[in-house]
């Protein structure tokens, strides 16, 4: 540290082991270290974890210890200027000065201090190693480098960190989020290539079908069953409901499910109590890329425990008169969904109509 009296004021050149200023973080674990090493090796920048007031400062860049040639000059260069001399003694030497400020322009005698309290500096530390990352490293060396360089107000200075470091951890948080996401969407697509492997490679239904998931236990479903297919029917659709509970063509439950599930070409599930087995085979649907429509009666007050609700939801009432069965709202939601459907499946329109016969 230099000290120069100028009148009665006292300026001090602040430095990089001002002890009193910055102060050593206690614990400077792997992910300190681990973004101390990324500063240097994205911008050449020597950086180091320590801990300085106001917390509102992410960095700053401070000037390196002088070494004793350092001071030896910088207090030739105050005499010099005090008393006028110009030798040639004293002109080499700021010769040799100036040089060895060109060097420290450079960046060879700054260490960019991390402040260990300021938030936006403990969320870097935390957020994936991505291109954002390395942009606001960039960022906020840059920051530094401007304050370094300019007198600034301490209101107009608040201001600004303020403003930058709003926008630095904005950028931040939406990386984040981001890489979330694209976490959760590997995992589901490896989930899905995973159910593929297991699946038989088995080929779509020649004529358009569709697979219908139910609880098996609850006997107004069976109805429901029917009255899907009467739809279908009445308005030449041409599309056959398929279930193991309808009919089969192996003797291992299992095995027939999933063929029934790999030919279909679209499928529909009745959700209204989370039937554990329903939940598993809409599972396989979507790991499968197919559409899927879920019903659930008007009076369900059962929440689906994952996420499918994406899922086009038909609302129907269950109507009863003496012995008969009939639902309410079914086929107006349907007509939507099937239209919805054909959208996304352009070849439907192609494909032949289920006869009614395999």
């Amino acid at each position: 540290m230099i000290v120069r009296k100028l009148g009665s004021t006292i300026i001090e050149r602040l430095a990089a082991d001002s002890g009193v200023i910055f102060k050593i973080i206690e614990t400077v674990d792997e992910k300190w270290q681990d973004l101390e090493r990324a500063f240097y090796q994205r911008i050449r920048k020597e950086a180091k974890a320590v801990e300085f007031e106001p917390e509102t400062i992410p960095a700053v860049l401070v000037a390196r210890p002088l070494s004793q040639n350092d001071k030896r000059g910088a207090e030739l260069d105050a005499m010099g200027a005090q008393l006028g001399l110009s030798s040639s003694a004293i002109k080499q030497m700021f010769h040799t000065m100036a040089k060895l400020k060109s060097q420290r322009e450079a960046g060879e005698d700054t260490i960019l201090q991390l402040n260990a309290h300021n938030p936006l500096i403990r969320q870097l530390r935390d957020m994936p190693r991505n291109e954002t990352f390395y942009l606001a490293l960039t960022c906020i060396y840059n920051n530094a480098v401007m304050f370094a360089h300019h007198s600034v107000s301490p209101e107009n200075a608040e201001i600004i960190f303020a403003a930058n470091n709003s926008a630095f951890s904005a950028m931040i948080t939406t990386a984040q989020v981001l890489a979330q996401e694209q976490q959760e969407r590997a995992k589901m697509e490896l989930e899905r290539d995973r159910l593929k492997r297991q699946l038989p490679d088995m080929p779509l239904t020649e004529y358009r079908s569709c697979f219908f998931a139910f609880d098996y236990k609850i006997e107004d479903n069976y109805r429901l069953l029917e009255a899907i297919q009467t739809y279908f029917d009445r308005n030449g659709l041409g599309i056959k409901v398929m279930a193991p509970a309808k009919a089969m063509d192996d003797l291992n439950i299992h095995r027939d499910l999933h063929r029934q599930l790999k030919q279909a070409h679209f499928g529909i599930a009745e959700v209204s109590n989370n039937n554990l087995n329903v939940l598993y085979e809409s599972g396989l649907l979507h790991g499968m890329g197919k559409p899927l429509i879920l019903l659930q009666r008007s009076d369900s007050t059962d929440t689906i425990p994952f996420d499918i609700l994406s899922d086009y939801r038909c609302k129907y009432v269950v109507l009863r008169e003496g012995g008969d069965v009939e639902f309410g709202l079914l086929e107006k939601n349907l007509d939507k969904a099937m239209d919805t459907l054909k959208r996304m499946q352009p070849n439907f329109d192609t494909l032949p109509k289920w006869e009614g016969k395999q």
